[in-house]
């Protein structure tokens, strides 16, 4: 059979939309028009339709709506195209009103011509969304204009909708509830969607209004102070103090970006100056200003002189009763009164007559006819005309109306100083703007201050606005600075602790736009990530952050981009990431776009070329994009662009794809985010492919600084090519070579130099400790991998690549995940060939869960660990020595001593001889290899072998033999973990200060690494040494600064242990017992949470994990039992700190009898150990034993060693407990004297030990122990002295409480 060939199809009929926008869609529909239609004759039925159309039509215009099309009975209008508004759902929604207003006139209408009429009822759907709109040179072979889900929604929203009602969208109620009052109604379950949709029925406007009103901004309810802005309001009060003294007019006009804060400072400014007469009443006379406002609205009819019909509405008291005859007259008499006060010999009827005329019947809410002068619907920009002298702005009637204002406003002015606010007059008439300048020029002698708040782009058509006169200035808000911008964020929600990615989120979006951080903050309100909660105690209601807590928070989103261009500085607070919005707000995105559809057409497609590019765009790269312009064209619009505060020429501080070059950026981010969203997604594909190639083929020399840029725009093509789209391949051509053949990007080749350039980015990352940027750039390539459906191998390798970078994050349950993923995919039938790579990742895994073991949330299987160490060593055997072999050495003795925590007591010492046995073995490899990093790694196995047997001399020589090696080791991780290892090591030998010194460079260390638990690591060092050293102002502190950091950036609650017990133990020291309680529940809620997941390995009892705050409460027989548990566990290798606290204890608790040895072997394994403060409390306990024995001489001798190691360790807590015991041996040794001098002289000496113990403990606020100190003082003073018997039993009922140690 013949073969039949394809059909060729036309490439234009596949033409994609020229333009992405978010509309408002509006169906309208009547309802029971088939029943109608059936009874009435066509012609009757297509005039009833005809009517109905021209007047739906006309309410829909009216709102600058733009009709769809008519399908049958129905109405299609959309909002937002072609000419966006930044108020386009409240403009869908006031059509809708209108529109059933108009239909209920409409049937009145036809019920009067004809009773027996049926009325006719409608039902309206609204929704906001995305859309695609295509040029009309694309509709030629179309009959639709917009497509998208928000079309769909609209439509099935119209359906469900019940007559005479208006059902809305979530995005358009989100938008207007500001503006309208909604009642919910229960989800829908529409047609094609999977999930229910939320719905709202209009129940009409909020607030009541004559005119229409600019959408409201700001936090619903939120009434937060004046951040920012002092120097404007200086020149404010200044300005209006020169009013007064000089007694003439002055007009200052406030420039700034919408949202900006314009009517904010005015409202300050004014509220400022009437407390001030408030506050000065009583020293002098002092005549409150009155204050005039009128606005500008943005659309309507019969708007020229509108600020004044409101400024008049407030002067006249205007109600809704009213009527003509009596406003009039009410405003004569008003004159009348004003000008006999004021001394001005004028006619009120005639002044009330010129006004009146001006104003017509908007007084009263009322239209006049459109031939009325001076009430017409205002021209467009491009229509305005500016009346060009003073001749013809006083010729006739405006003339006489130009007067007339002046006569009124001097009258006012007469009275009392004015201040009238005129604000948006960027949408003023020009014959108003003629006003007001005439007025500022001839009114003399009264005090007036205009304020007039407008939009940059007023100037554009209104260049000569105060041009060389005197009494007229500029004020030019710009944004917040990055502090004001966060004290605002804690402003409007009553709170400073907030996550730092949601702060960072907030403020690196809004870019000082007070209007913007509202809006975002309102998005997260709407996402439920902010709550409100209530403060009873202050009676205030602040907002808190409530997540899912590895969620939101988890996600990575864009670093930071510094507006100034400069690169950020290293550290993680400095370095933040943000959390990605779902869009832009529709309320940004409104006033935005709207900016942006009032340039022309070149300068529009320009900045979507550099929108393009990026936040930063070069000249070059913009030239590259514009090939349908001239250089000069592009430079001319660059230049428009920068005049109306779109971009920014910025110093070109780093790199450039070629030079010289020009810099730009958006001046605000969110610009080019609207800009960038409203391109067709198949002109993205193609722009970004370009802009993709130039790069590669300008950067050759220097592509390591442009390699996350390429990868971005690869990465972007690839996102923006559709799959519906008809075509195979992106063609790019070659401008500086014509004839050259294209050159044909494919999806596979897009996707292949996507791979490698994210891979690139990650890797570089990686080496920069970027761990974020680096997670980001991996699961991107990793994700594109899947989708190609790559080899296992390479999949296996980038899943290898994004372990590493959870790693360096400090996130070692995912990289754990994440390697043990990679293993899976290894080919099983092929390892051989693979053995590079198993090796590599046996190496991490073994590291990660030897080496870093107590870094995980949840700990590795042992078993598991030790089958990679022996895996990775059988790959390693019959080769020559190398750092793999003595790393994976060192990991088998790290693994070897971390058994010793779940080992029987039984196993301990042949685990601890295997451990010291592979670490000299790798430690003696290591150093025949004379390689410093692999060297460290043994020395610091060694070191730590050491400290788990509890020899902490000597694994400080061993991390000070490390300590040499510093300058020959460059990675930061090997570094923090030596600096933390020196810390740590300090600490047990009591060598506080210096501990502190190594915990700073750890932390400061952590910092310049994207690692949470690094730094979080750090400062719980600090703070446990604080603690220990008895600085227990310092600790507290530490101690609240590490839950901040836990909750800012979302740390497991684990972590929190250590501060909660901190703080716990030393509110009870200092007697507050409700805090103690509070922070030991949350201690104890978290163990038991931790012991439920199975966190902890060992076989001690979690209720041990209390055995620092049993100390602490002084619940002796808990605190024993806890220690022997603690004590028993660890043989043969027992902590000396928990073996000195057990012996404490046995003194205290009355069971010390037969326990010598006891006491002894604590004073010799603290000896051996080099831990001081352990052996202060081991003597001191041993020295209290051997009290209770009469041993009076040993006794002294313990107490006073103990009383030395205190004081050379410089511990006030320890040194006030021994002072206090050794008040205790003089006072029972003194009745055991038959020499009353002896007797005495013992009495002196304890009031002498008492006396400093008390000071001691007054400087720690230990209420307790000071209660305790002085009840025996008081004692002694009252001569009340018990047998000696009796004294030495008083021992242990006045022990003070031990440290936990």
């Amino acid at each position: 059979m013949q073969q039949i060939s394809a059909p060729q199809i036309d490439a234009s009929l596949l033409a994609s939309a020229e333009e992405r926008r978010v509309v408002t869609v509006m169906f309208a529909d009547i309802t029971g028009s088939t029943p109608l239609a059936d009874r009435l004759d066509p012609e009757d039925m297509r005039a009833i339709l005809t009517g109905y159309f021209n007047l739906m039509t006309a309410q829909i215009r009216k709102h600058d709506g733009t009709v769809e099309k008519y399908i049958g009975d129905a109405v299609m209008a959309v909002f937002g195209t072609p000419v966006t508004h930044e108020d386009d759902p409240d403009r869908a929604i006031r059509a809708a009103l209108d529109m059933q207003a108009a239909l209920n006139s409409f049937n009145e209408h036809r019920l009067a011509r004809d009773p027996e009429a049926t009325r006719l009822q409608m039902r309206i759907g609204i929704n906001t969304g995305e859309v695609a709109t295509p040029s009309a040179t694309a509709t030629q072979h179309q009959d639709f204009l917009i497509t998208g889900d928000a079309v769909n929604i609209a439509a099935r929203l119209q359906q469900m909708a019940t007559p005479e009602t208006i059902l809305v969208g979530e995005r358009t109620y989100l938008s207007s509830r500001a503006v309208f009052d909604f009642k919910a109604i229960a989800p829908l379950h529409l047609k094609g969607k999977s999930e229910p949709i939320s719905a709202y029925v209009v129940q009409g406007l909020r607030q009541s209004t004559l005119d229409i009103a600019q959408h409201p901004r700001g936090l619903t309810g939120s009434n937060s102070r004046l951040v920012g802005r002092d120097l404007e309001l200086t020149l404010l009060h200044a300005s209006y103090a020169r009013v007064q003294t000089e007694r003439r007019p002055h007009l200052i006009t406030i420039l700034g970006a919408p949202g900006i804060g314009k009517s904010r400072l005015v409202r300050e400014f004014i509220t400022r100056e009437q407390e001030l007469v408030k506050s000065t009443s009583s020293i002098g006379e002092m005549t409150p200003p009155l204050v005039l406002k009128g606005r500008c609205p943005p659309y309507g009819e019969g708007l020229t002189y509108w600020p004044l019909i409101e400024i008049l509405r407030t002067i006249l008291h205007v109600r809704k009763e009213d009527t003509d005859d009596i406003v009039h007259q009410r405003f004569v008499e008003f004159l009348r009164s004003t000008f006999a006060k004021a001394r001005i010999n004028e006619s009120p009827e005639n002044i009330a007559e010129t006004l009146l005329r001006s104003v017509g019947r908007g007084l009263l809410g009322k239209q006049m006819a459109s031939n009325s002068p001076g009430y017409d619907e205002r021209p467009k920009p491009d229509q305005r005309t500016t009346i060009s002298s003073n001749t013809d702005k006083q010729s006739g009637a405006q003339g006489a109306l130009l007067r007339a204002w002046r006569v009124l406003l001097e009258a006012l002015g007469e009275l009392q100083p004015l201040i009238v606010v005129i604000d948006d007059i960027q949408w003023a008439d020009e014959a108003l703007l003629d006003l007001f300048e005439y007025l500022t020029e001839r009114i003399t002698s009264v005090p007036l201050l205009f304020i007039c708040p407008a939009r940059p782009d007023f100037l554009e058509h209104r260049r000569d606005w105060g041009g060389g006169h005197r009494n007229f200035t500029a004020i030019e808000l710009d944004s917040l600075t990055w502090e004001e911008s966060s004290d605002l964020i804690d402003a409007l929600l009553n709170t400073s602790e907030l996550p730092e990615t949601l702060r960072y989120t907030i403020l690196a979006r809004s870019e000082g736009n007070p209007f913007f951080v509202e809006e975002i903050v309102r998005m997260f309100i709407d996402q439920g990530i902010l709550v409100r909660k209530e403060n009873h105690e202050r009676g205030q209601s602040y907002w808190q952050v409530e997540y899912p807590r590895h969620g939101m928070m988890g996600e990575v989103g864009q670093p930071v981009q510094s507006v100034n261009n400069e690169p950020p500085e290293e550290g993680l607070l400095s370095n933040p990431y943000l959390i990605p919005l779902p869009h832009v707000p529709d309320t940004i995105q409104g006033v935005l776009a709207a900016r942006v559809d009032l340039l022309n057409p070149t300068e529009k497609l320009v900045l979507q070329h550099g929108s393009i590019i990026g936040r930063n765009f070069w000249l070059s790269s913009l030239l590259e994009l514009s090939q349908g312009l001239s250089p000069d064209a592009v430079i001319e619009a660059l230049v428009a662009l920068m005049r109306r505060d779109f971009i920014a020429e910025i110093s070109n501080k780093t790199a450039s794809p070629t030079t010289p070059d020009r810099a730009f950026i958006f001046k605000h981010i969110l610009i080019r985010d609207v800009v960038y969203n409203n391109i067709p997604r198949q002109r993205r594909a193609h722009e970004h492919a370009r802009i993709a190639l130039w790069l590669d083929e300008q950067v050759a020399n220097q592509q390591a600084n442009f390699v996350e840029l390429i990868a971005y725009h690869y990465q972007r093509a690839l996102a923006a090519w559709s799959p519906n789209a008809a075509i195979d391949y992106i063609e790019i051509y070659n401008q500086h070579h014509p004839t050259a053949p294209p050159i044909r990007l494919t999806r596979e080749n897009l996707r292949d130099r996507a791979v490698k350039y994210l891979t690139l980015t990650g890797d570089q990352a990686m080496d920069s400790y970027y761990a974020l940027r680096a997670l980001q750039a991996y699961n991107d390539a990793c994700d594109l991998l899947n989708d190609a459906h790559a080899d296992k191998l390479t999949q296996s390798i980038m899943l290898t690549k994004i372990g590493q970078a959870h790693a360096q994050r400090g996130n070692l349950d995912e990289a754990w995940r994440q390697w043990r993923r990679a293993l899976q995919l290894i080919p099983q039938d092929n390892m051989e060939a693979n053995k590079s790579h198993l090796l590599k990742l046996y190496e991490k895994m073994s590291l990660l869960a030897t080496r870093w073991l107590s870094r995980f949330d949840t700990q590795p299987d042992p078993q598991e660990v030790r089958q990679y160490i022996n895996a990775g060593l059988k790959i390693l055997e019959g080769t020559p020595t190398s750092r793999e072999h003595i790393a994976f050495r060192t990991y088998l003795a790290f693994w070897y001593i971390r058994q010793l925590g779940t080992a029987p007591s039984d196993q301990k010492a042949e685990l601890a001889e295997q451990a010291l046995l592979s670490g000299n073995q790798a430690l003696q490899m290591a150093e025949e290899l004379n390689s410093p990093r692999t060297l460290s790694l043994t020395l610091d196995a060694m070191g730590f072998i050491y400290f788990e047997y509890h020899q902490y001399t000597r694994a400080l020589e061993l991390q000070e033999r490390r300590l040499q090696l510093e300058h020959l080791i460059y990675d930061r991780e090997e570094l923090y973990d030596l600096y933390f290892s020196l810390g740590n090591a300090y600490e047990q030998v009591g060598e506080y200060a210096t501990s502190l010194t190594y915990y700073g460079r750890a932390w400061n260390n952590a910092l310049t690494m994207e690692s949470p638990s690094m730094v979080l690591t750090g400062m719980v060092g600090r703070m446990r040494v604080w603690q220990r050293w008895n600085r227990w102002g310092d600790a507290q502190q530490v101690a609240h600064d590490i839950l901040q950091f836990i909750e800012k950036y979302q740390q497991d609650e684990k972590r929190q242990l250590w501060a909660l017990e901190t703080l716990s133990t030393i509110a009870y020291h200092q007697g507050k017992q409700e805090d103690g309680d509070r922070y030991a529940q949350q201690y104890k809620r978290l163990i038991t949470q931790q012991g439920e997941r199975g966190a902890y390995a060992e076989s001690a009892p979690l209720e041990t994990k209390m055995h620092a705050i049993h100390l602490a409460q002084e619940n002796w027989e808990q605190a024993l039992s806890d220690y022997r548990i603690k004590f028993e566990l660890s043989e043969p290798f027992p902590n000396p700190a928990i073996l000195a606290t057990l012996v404490d204890l046995l003194v205290i608790t009355n069971n010390s009898d037969g326990q010598e040895a006891l006491f002894d072997r604590a004073i010799k394994l603290c000896e051996e150990a080099g831990s001081r403060k352990s052996l202060a409390v081991a003597l001191r306990a041993r020295g209290n034993m051997l009290m209770q024995k009469q041993q009076w001489e040993q006794a002294e001798e313990d107490l006073r060693r103990s009383l030395d190691y205190c004081e050379k360790l410089d511990l006030p807590w320890e040194r006030a407990h021994t002072l206090y015991n050794l008040g205790l041996l003089y006072r029972s040794r003194s009745d055991t004297h038959v020499s009353k001098e002896q007797s005495n002289s013992d009495i002196q000496l304890m009031r002498y030990y008492l006396e400093q113990a008390l000071g001691f403990y007054e400087s720690l606020e230990a209420r307790p122990s000071i209660r305790r100190t002085q009840r025996l003082l008081k004692e002694e003073q009252n001569a009340e002295l018990t047998t000696s018997s009796g004294r030495i039993r008083a021992i242990t009922e006045l022990s003070p409480r031990s440290d936990p140690l």
